[in-house]
């Protein structure tokens, strides 16, 4: 079990732990493994040569599980504020529900500080749990960070260390899977990503049908131009009586066609185009 004690100026201070189970021990930050169960008094002496302060506090030691529970999700660069939104999944893989509570998680690099678990967080068998900052002052780098989760005893029950040199993503979480250790894209990325694929493929589509519409309009407008060129031709040839051919004279040196100039919109120059189509085959065959 890991203790430590914050405290300005902490070269020049003298502190002096007392485990209750007849060890002690004159260091700032030390660690100390009880062997046998039960409850011990805890006190620490803090001297700066004029004055001393004394603090005590309990602690209980009983059987603690051992690789029953498991850290198999980090999350270390959430949207938002950090602080308040980091994660650490903890898996709970025995067959009884372990309260956290009185247990720690150590986060660093070189150095490993202990934040202590001060409430209550009960996991379940085959329950998988965030521990937040709401349990633990904990805090993860967003490129690189070891974690261990300490039982009351000090014990390491689980550990795990994560490196990025580049940076962490929004949300990217650092998971355990059936391949081992991976960087897993957040669920709000691959919506975005689908969300553009699904507009680009819209966006072919509408490009195609537009397109096809195009080409069926000039389609008609060649039909068209091709029937008016030959019933033109037609009206303009007599026959062998004499007769003119068409519907009305036509005067020398002039031009005449049926074809009215095409406007409007898109819509309507394709209804305009079908109905001359029509009226043109109904002046070829009567």
């Amino acid at each position: 079990m890991l203790f430590s004690r914050k405290y300005k100026d902490k070269d020049k201070i003298i502190f002096g732990w007392d485990f209750g189970d007849r060890n002690k021990v004159y260091r700032h930050n030390t660690k100390h493994k009880y062997l046998k169960k039960g409850a011990y008094q805890v006190s620490l002496k803090i001297s700066d040569g004029s004055e001393d302060i004394f603090e005590t506090f309990e602690i209980k030691v009983g059987n603690f599980p051992k690789k029953e529970l498991k850290i198999v999700g980090v999350k270390a660069n959430p949207k938002g504020k950090d602080t308040d939104l980091e994660t650490i999944k903890i898996k709970n893989s025995s067959k009884k529900k372990i309260n956290l509570k009185n247990w720690s998680v150590a986060t660093g690099w070189k150095e490993l500080y202990n934040h202590p678990i001060n409430k209550k967080l009960i996991i379940k068998p085959g329950e998988t749990k965030e521990l937040t900052r709401k349990y633990a002052a904990f805090t993860l780098n967003n490129k690189q960070t070891k974690i261990e989760l300490r039982r009351p005893d000090g014990s390491i029950a689980s550990k795990v260390k994560y490196s990025k040199k580049e940076g962490i993503q929004d949300d990217e979480i650092y998971e355990k899977t059936e391949k081992g250790w991976e960087w897993v894209e957040s669920q709000s990325d691959i919506d975005l990503t689908l969300t553009n694929i699904n507009k680009t493929q819209t966006s072919a589509d509408l490009a195609g049908s537009t397109q096809n519409i195009i080409e069926t309009q000039d389609l008609l407008v060649e039909d068209t131009s091709k029937n008016q060129e030959k019933n033109q031709i037609q009206s303009d040839e007599p026959d062998e009586n004499g007769e003119v051919l068409g519907a009305e004279t036509i005067k020398n040196n002039e031009k005449f066609s049926d074809s009215k100039g095409i406007s409007g919109n898109f819509f309507q120059r394709i209804f305009w185009s079908t109905n001359q189509f029509i009226n043109n085959l109904i002046n070829l065959f009567f």
